[in-house]
């Protein structure tokens, strides 16, 4: 028997509607926070930081499974995020440290620690650059977004409250317009 969403997809062939880019350290499962649903796709990557297979997936469940939208979810408290901005500052080179090292200039850490304030702070602005960094990597979300086929949200898990709250977002629509090959 399936245990999670993911693996009734593959076992009844569904097509997601959605896609989320959950954290790797998230205290709860991204698809027990959106109602168990099986139309959900999971794609879990620490801080939000998309790799090249991440990204694959990612296109594929939107271009070719039709899901229409795309959501980067955060969470308070993340370790990862926390981690990435130490190894940033430390000068220590890893696909965290490198996306965190924008966020983490300048930053007042004293005695290596970082209040849980700025944490949250940085891990909001982070769910935003994930979000950008998406439509700035990915030429197949892009189009989809520009082409109406594809909705991009920026979402954040409060652990405290136990609520993931949508935060704004703006699509730039700064890409030129898609090409059929693109969206086919």
């Amino acid at each position: 028997m399936p245990k999670s969403p993911t693996e009734r997809n593959a076992l009844l062939g569904q097509r997601p509607f959605a896609v989320v880019v959950s954290c790797t350290d998230q205290p709860i499962p991204a698809w027990r926070l959106f109602g168990d649903d099986p139309g959900i796709r999971i794609v879990a990557a620490a801080g939000g930081v998309v790799d090249d297979l991440q990204t694959s997936r990612i296109e594929h469940a939107c271009r070719v499974e039709g899901a229409a939208a795309l959501v980067v979810l955060g969470h308070t408290g993340c370790e990862a995020v926390r981690q990435g901005v130490f190894q940033a500052r430390r000068g220590v080179h890893t696909r965290l440290a490198r996306a965190m090292g924008g966020l983490a200039s300048g930053l007042p850490l004293e005695g290596g620690r970082m209040p849980r304030s700025v944490l949250d702070a940085l891990i909001e602005r982070n769910v935003e650059r994930a979000l950008q960094s998406l439509r700035d990597l990915s030429s197949i979300v892009a189009a989809l977004e520009l082409g109406g086929r594809l909705r991009l949200a920026a979402a954040l898990y409060d652990e405290d409250r136990g609520e993931v709250e949508f935060l704004p977002t703006v699509s730039p629509h700064r890409w030129p317009a898609p090409d059929e090959e693109t969206l086919a």
